[in-house]
């Protein structure tokens, strides 16, 4: 039996054009029918919706909007649309409304029992009974469930890999540091920053940036110097407001963000990106955490006498990374630096799939480039970037 796992695929309610589209969701199709016709399995690897990405942060958007925008620009609809607050249901109906082909191919292999879905930070709210059950209704069927991870055989193991994230773990709950930003990204930032006028492509490209606390460099560019002064600092507080600085020491942040006599003004004066950027975590290692992630699984695996296992699957970084050992499949959304010309013009687009062909076997292809059309499955035509011997 042949297996295929992919990853961070971010379905949005929304339009997003950096992440996934109606053209990806064309690829997916095509994929959950050589998954069906070839009597397989299909592993989402975490992060599969973006049901973070849908809600408002909890304390004070108001606030931000006010700081930021004039009257006539708090009445704009991105700014109104913003403000709203839906239930888990409703959020999890709208993505299949927007979605109803990749909802119609998932309900299917459901019902076939080819359907293995493992929950990362950004879906973590599907584990909810509320979410759940909406899931369920929508794909009709009273036997969803999500499993904690993925083995093959006993050669490969899987998991989404946000555990070895410290800012994004969801252990003991989906509230985490990196809910906060990814709230406040698409539900203030992006908003404020059409009102104010900044490119369209360029708003839309915050989303698809990793680490997602670049956003604050490049802005400067579309804002200006002292636009920039007032959005970075207005930004800081309401990640403030929503406990993203909680247990974070940051001397020169706490100024910022309170009423201190001389020392406040002082250092607001000088408040740039760069510094804004360095009171915040430095996730430039999150690639090479994974890694070591994977290394510390299969380190228990040994440990626990289950020594087969040779190879590791992980996803959440958004960079496509692998060794002899160890493949990290990176996200179907289009990864980028930063919100400018150059990074746009060099995203990564990749569509990485990783299919598992025997208990020796794996390729990786990149779908991108594959074609949608015809009988021919998909992965005929993709691009093989890895084949991989799981038992070396």
């Amino acid at each position: 039996m042949s297996v295929y796992i992919i990853s961070d695929l971010h379905l949005h309610d929304e339009n997003q054009p950096y992440l996934f589209t109606p053209e990806k969701e064309a690829v997916f199709a095509k994929l959950a029918r050589e998954v069906s016709e070839t009597n397989a399995k299909l592993v989402f690897n975490g992060d599969i919706l973006d049901l973070t990405g849908t809600e408002p942060p909890g304390h004070g958007l108001d606030e931000f909007f006010a700081e930021l925008l004039s009257p006539d620009e708090l009445k704009l609809p991105v700014i109104e649309n913003a403000r709203i607050r839906r239930t888990q249901s409703q959020r999890v109906r709208a993505i299949a409304d927007r979605f109803p082909l990749f909802f119609r191919e998932i309900a299917r292999l459901h019902r076939e029992g080819r359907l293995i879905w493992i929950l990362g930070n950004h879906d973590c709210e599907l584990g909810s009974p509320e979410a759940h059950r909406e899931l369920s209704n929508i794909l009709e069927t009273t036997t969803l469930r999500f499993e904690a991870g993925f083995k093959f055989a006993s050669v490969l193991v899987s998991a989404h890999g946000n555990e070895f994230d410290p800012s994004n773990r969801t252990e003991k709950s989906c509230a985490n540091r990196g809910e906060v930003i990814t709230r406040v990204l698409y539900k203030a930032v992006m908003p404020a920053l059409f009102a104010m006028g900044m490119e369209e492509r360029f708003v839309y490209a915050l989303p698809a940036t990793r680490p997602e606390e670049e956003i604050v460099n490049g802005i400067e560019a579309h804002l200006g110097s002292e636009k920039t002064k007032i959005f970075l600092l207005a930004f800081a507080r309401l990640l403030d407001r929503n406990g993203y600085f909680r247990g974070v020491s940051s001397g020169p942040m706490w100024f910022l963000l309170h009423q201190v006599p001389l020392f406040s003004a002082l250092i607001r004066h000088f408040i740039t990106p760069a510094r804004v950027r360095r009171s915040l975590p430095d996730e430039k290692h999150l690639k090479l955490m994974a890694r070591v992630g994977a290394k510390r699984i299969l380190n228990q695996l040994r440990r626990s006498k289950q020594n087969g296992y040779q190879f590791v699957v992980l996803g959440h970084t958004h960079e496509l990374d692998w060794d002899d050992h160890y493949v990290n499949l990176g996200t179907w959304i289009d990864h980028v630096r930063g919100p400018n010309l150059e990074q746009l013009t060099h995203a990564d687009r990749s569509l990485p799939i990783f299919k598992i062909e025997s208990e020796t076997k794996a390729i990786l292809y990149d779908a991108a480039t594959a074609e949608t059309s015809g009988s021919a499955h998909l992965t005929a035509s993709a691009k093989i970037l890895q084949t991989f011997n799981l038992a070396e």
